[in-house]
């Protein structure tokens, strides 16, 4: 005991007299970027160590190519909050919002295509994709939780729960293949597909 006594007390030592800035180079920093624009982001999908894409308030979508250090603002004007995108891939993404919005791009971003939702007057919150063709939306309203898929890369989205109950606010996807999602939202809820 008394070996184990002494050892720790050496490596407390040894920690004590460790100079602050080797302790302090493992902790992660954080450097704020100037976007150039007045939008309060909401969404962002990080597609590869360079390209990175954000949106937010009044219908905005920026673009970065080198990491974040740079931003293009694709889109700035009056609009629906833009709540999350997710890209598939370098080429094919989408964004979701309120007002039922839901946008697509086949060209990595230089146009943005509206898709037709099947419910209206909800707030999507989140979207995610298990792979290339089976994709989820998660929102609702204040009375009404939603949930859609996609089978098809995101040409046409179906109903999977739209009942009373609190907005969901996220969604994530736990098996690629059979698309098991969890959703969590208002009402203290996290709910399981099965």
């Amino acid at each position: 005991m008394h070996s184990l006594q002494q050892f720790l007390r050496n490596g407390i030592i040894a920690l004590l007299l460790l100079p602050s800035s080797t302790l302090l180079a493992q902790l992660p920093s954080v450097e704020v970027i100037n976007s150039g624009t007045k939008a309060s982001f909401r969404g962002l999908s990080v597609v590869n160590d360079n390209v990175v894409w954000v949106s937010g308030s009044n219908g905005t979508v920026g673009k970065s190519m080198d990491g974040g250090n740079n931003w293009t603002i694709i889109k700035d004007q009056s609009g629906p909050i833009l709540k999350s995108v997710f890209f598939i891939d370098s080429l094919n993404g989408f964004i979701v919002g309120d007002n039922s919005t839901i946008l697509s791009t086949t060209n990595g971003g230089t146009v943005w295509t509206p898709v037709s939702s099947p419910v209206n007057l909800r707030k999507f919150n989140a979207i995610t994709f298990a792979n290339s063709t089976i994709g989820f939306i998660a929102g609702g309203n204040d009375t009404t939780k939603t949930i859609l898929k996609t089978t098809d890369g995101g040409a046409n989205w179906n109903v999977v729960l739209d009942t009373t109950g609190g907005i969901f606010n996220d969604i994530s996807v736990q098996d690629n293949i059979q698309g098991i999602i969890y959703a969590v939202g208002a009402k203290y809820e996290v709910d399981k597909s099965i």
